[in-house]
């Protein structure tokens, strides 16, 4: 039937309300069809290939004829000339050769499908908004409404706000925070959000809060610390916000992971090795990042720390059955139809004046996460320092390690000067091997005094770890 209409019609009366065009213009009309469904060429293969845009599934040219009868039909359009099957055969090239062309994807929170990097590269563009439904009023059980910084919200959601976040000035920033991701997804902070607190306080919720108002759309909780950072993963480049919730770090990958997230948040771009791809890419880097987890020495945290965001630690209210028992209550809200709407909707309206993109307050609970990884390398000093006045920097490397202390060098030789030792160059001599000099950290003594004798088990362990053979 389809294949008929796409056919000049055989009486006067099949003409009812049915277009004839020539066969250049149907396949410009059907092209534009297929433009307006966000399908292009991707030309970063080995060989063109239909993409769509939004979804990233693939097609090859010859779908193009098989869906194009339906489409004439619904159109009500016929083609001039008798020979339809070689029209058909056209169909693909005709229609390939007026579709965007593209060269890969990028993911950039803007109303236009097809963009151009700063490399003047052609992408399509991943991005899908949702697109919410009018505010509808609450069912009674959640009617209720209450002041929230000049706005009126549901009380359970400013309840909620309340008991993760129980410091006013910490619950306005963080509001300005998820403000700031739905009206302005352009322009990121450079800053994440660390979420520490007691399970079952709420830390999550503030995740849910977000996936909801964005439609569960650009949004991942999933991936881990390892599989994010992987060299062909497009998880900070493909979505607005990514939460890392109670991931486990691998061992002894505390430092690396801490410096790749500072570094994420900081860069505009990222290099990524797309997997079946012929080269690495960069592409454009619009992720806002959460990390919720019970453990505050997560990280080896930097006394210059500027990266995260750490509002106080969340803990229940009167105790885990009774967040429990709330939390419930506030997820049942959330799966309504009508919360998506209202929570878009008033994340929009926040006012985000006084709110900073490009600097993070240091809060009180950050300071202490500070202090406490000091007082932690402190501790783990002075144990390794006992009955010690001499040792070779690899063995302190490696006692750190195990102790999951990670520091900047700065920060452990002002420690161990405070201390009373000092880096010096020193010779060393051993039964059977040449002598060798190099730098060593040693107490410091009194003025115009040398450092006492060494024993010859000394000299051998601090050569050894130097590397010097024997």
């Amino acid at each position: 039937m389809a294949a008929q209409l796409a056919l000049a019609p055989k009486s006067p009366a099949s003409n009812t309300g049915i277009r004839t065009v020539s066969a250049s213009q149907a396949a410009q009309l059907y092209a534009r069809y297929k433009e307006s469904q966000s399908w292009c060429v991707d030309m970063s293969g080995n060989f063109p290939i239909l993409l769509h845009a939004l979804s990233n599934r693939t097609a090859t040219p010859q779908d193009l004829k098989l869906d194009f009868p339906q489409w004439a039909q619904s159109s009500k359009l016929r083609v001039e000339g008798t020979e339809f099957a070689k029209f058909l055969t056209s169909l693909p090239d005709r229609v390939m050769s007026i579709l965007p062309r593209v060269y890969g994807m990028g993911m950039r929170p803007c109303a236009q499908r097809f963009i151009v990097d700063d490399d003047g590269i052609a992408l399509a563009n991943t991005y899908n908004p949702v697109k919410h439904g009018p505010v509808m009023p609450l069912p009674a059980l959640y009617a209720e409404t209450v002041e929230l910084f000049g706005q009126n919200v549901p009380a359970i959601l400013e309840e909620m706000l309340v008991r993760v976040f129980p410091i006013a000035d910490e619950r306005k920033f963080m509001i300005q925070r998820l403000a700031a991701i739905i009206q302005t997804p352009m322009k990121r902070a450079k800053h994440g959000v660390f979420l520490c607190g007691q399970g079952g306080a709420g830390k999550s919720s503030v995740l849910d809060i977000l996936e909801v108002a964005l439609g569960r759309r650009h949004i991942d909780r999933s991936s881990s610390y390892a599989g994010a950072n992987d060299k062909h993963s497009e998880v900070y480049c493909n979505n607005i916000v990514v939460a890392h919730e109670d991931k486990a770090i691998g061992s002894n990958a505390e430092l690396y992971t801490y410096t790749n997230l500072k570094q994420v948040i900081d860069y505009g771009r990222r290099n990524v090795n797309i997997k079946h791809g012929q080269r690495a890419v960069m592409r454009e880097v619009y992720s806002n990042i959460f990390i919720t987890t019970n453990k505050p020495d997560l990280f080896p945290w930097d006394s210059n720390e500027r990266r995260f965001y750490a509002p106080q630690e969340a803990r229940h209210k009167v105790d885990e059955e009774e967040s429990k028992t709330f939390f419930t209550k506030f997820h049942d809200f959330l799966a309504l139809a009508e919360t998506p709407a209202i929570l878009h909707e008033w994340l929009m309206e926040v006012d985000l004046t006084g709110f900073t993109y490009g600097s993070c307050p240091r809060t009180a609970y950050m300071e202490s996460l500070i202090n406490d990884a000091g007082s932690m390398l402190d501790k783990h000093l002075e144990e390794f320092l006992e009955e010690r006045d001499i040792f070779h920097p690899l063995l302190l490397d490696d006692y750190l390690k195990t102790k999951k202390q990670h520091c900047k060098s700065d920060e452990l030789k002002s420690a161990l000067t405070a201390l009373g030792f000092e880096y010096q160059r020193m010779v060393f001599k051993c039964e059977g091997v040449k002598e060798a000099r190099f730098r060593v950290w040693r107490k410091k003594g009194p003025p115009g005094r040398h450092f006492r004798p060494l024993t010859n088990a000394e000299s051998r362990e601090m050569m050894t770890l130097e590397g010097c053979t024997f």
